[in-house]
């Protein structure tokens, strides 16, 4: 049992999809409309990073189940005595962008609330402030399969001393137009704002092309009542 999972495993990450085994009415019409899907996502492409993460979730969501179906594909075939593997593949849907990667990240409030008020020259009746002070990669430049260093600093007030402002930040990598990674991170600030600093680190795979990238980070208050957004250069050495 232990290797006919492993083989269902294997199958799922790596086959090719293409083609349906005929045994499986049921599977054709889930390959159908796989198909009309990934069609129809190749039309709405993201505009934004928070689009890109909110649709890569969706996605996350749909290889978790295709996985499952994968599984289930394979143990039909065993039972009518055909391929397990050709099974497995007609049960699941896998795509995606591999290897580039969001790691750990961590948020901190670096300049307090009075401190950003200093900054920013608030008043009250300003409401919601929303200012991203700096988008920057630490090293700016690296070779592919090497790692650097997102940071984000961000204002952030509100006109009560007394909220914590509810932040969510997306982050990814672009490059020639499309999105290879991003991820969202949400930070509640204390005492009605500050100045914070968010970090993450993003990991290239080795194949990565050199050339410029961008980071893409759009910060907004949960309720959507203030937001921005600043992009930085990422540059690949060959």
């Amino acid at each position: 049992m232990k290797r006919f999972i492993a083989i269902l495993a294997i199958t799922t990450l790596s086959l090719p999809l293409a083609g349906v085994p005929a045994w499986s009415q049921e599977s054709t019409e889930q390959q159908a409309q796989a198909d009309d899907s990934q069609q129809q996502s190749a039309a709405r492409q993201p505009q934004n990073i928070k689009e890109w993460v909110s649709a890569n979730r969706a996605r996350k969501s749909t290889v978790i189940g295709a996985i499952g179906g994968a599984i289930l594909g394979g143990l039909l075939a065993r039972a009518r005595g055909q391929n397990v593997a050709r099974g497995a593949a007609a049960g699941a849907v896998v795509g995606g962008v591999a290897g580039y990667l969001v790691g750990s990240h961590r948020d901190k409030v670096f300049y307090s609330r009075d401190q950003a008020i200093q900054m920013a020259g608030y008043q009250p009746s300003d409401g919601y402030v929303m200012r991203i002070q700096e988008v920057r990669f630490d090293p700016e430049t690296i070779k592919p399969g090497q790692s650097a260093t997102l940071h984000i600093r961000y204002l952030v007030i509100g006109p009560d001393p007394n909220e914590t402002i509810k932040i969510n930040c997306y982050r990814g990598i672009k490059y020639q137009g499309s999105y290879m990674t991003g991820e969202q991170a949400s930070f509640e600030v204390p005492n009605g704002g500050g100045v914070v600093e968010s970090t993450a680190e993003f990991s290239l795979p080795a194949e990565a092309p050199a050339g410029t990238y961008a980071a893409e980070a759009t910060v907004e208050e949960a309720q959507g009542r203030v937001n921005g957004s600043k992009t930085s250069p990422l540059y690949i050495a060959s």
